[in-house]
């Protein structure tokens, strides 16, 4: 061997092919339907806002939406049967506090 031609790597298997294969596109209808789910979805968030600034307190409402929001992941949550640690649950009663505060506070002013 001379000491410009590096030593010769035999392998003992052959290196596989690696095929990567496109999925199939959905169907319209199921593009169609989620589109529409979305639209609804989205559109009735601002319609339910637009009726409550007219009725309800800003702060009122922003707590609302916070409490709300709460009990669902709270509820999805039990149903997976997670539990948050005590560690963890001080982390995000602070970061809401600080979005709450001085994200949704400063708005509604």
């Amino acid at each position: 061997m001379s000491a410009t031609t590096p030593p010769r790597i035999e392998r003992a298997v052959p290196p596989r092919e690696i095929r990567i294969s496109r999925p199939a596109p959905p169907p319209v209808w199921l593009v169609a339907t989620a589109f529409a789910v979305v639209y609804l979805v989205w559109g009735s968030t601002y319609l339910g806002i637009r009726i409550a600034i007219e009725s309800v307190p800003p702060f009122l409402m922003a707590g609302g939406r916070f409490v709300s929001a709460g009990a669902i992941l709270y509820a999805v949550m039990r149903g997976l049967e997670r539990v948050l640690h005590f560690e963890l649950k001080k982390c995000l009663y602070f970061v809401n506090a600080i979005l709450h505060h001085a994200g949704d506070g400063k708005k509604n002013l």
